[in-house]
């Protein structure tokens, strides 16, 4: 029995792998050889390989999501609904714990809002 990995692996429109195509594959391969007539397939994913990225602050939505490749500032600020109107004109990022770039400088916000 052949799963066509290409249709499975398809991204959805957000660009993540999600069980439901994985789900149509195996279904489909299952009709294919004939081995089910109206198959019911359910994949549930078990581990993501992301990691987890915290918007706080001065943002108008502080909020935690799973990124699953890379985020930029932009990013992560428009999924937070952008900057709240308190918000100062410099920034301080963070990363694991450490300044981002190193203690002392700061990243400035003349037009972010």
């Amino acid at each position: 029995m052949a799963i066509s990995v290409a249709d499975a692996r398809a991204p959805n429109s957000r660009g993540w792998f999600v069980a439901a195509n994985w789900s149509k594959a195996i279904a489909e391969a299952l009709r294919a050889e004939k081995l089910l007539v109206n198959p019911i397939v359910t994949v549930t994913i078990a581990e993501y390989h992301s990691r987890p990225i915290r918007v706080a602050g001065a943002v108008r939505k502080p909020l935690t999501f799973q990124a699953f490749s890379s985020v930029t500032l932009l990013d992560a600020l428009t999924r937070a609904e952008g900057l709240s109107p308190e918000a100062g004109q410099t920034g301080y990022p963070h990363s694991a714990g450490k300044t981002v770039p190193p203690p002392g400088s700061t990243i400035g916000c003349r037009s972010c809002r």
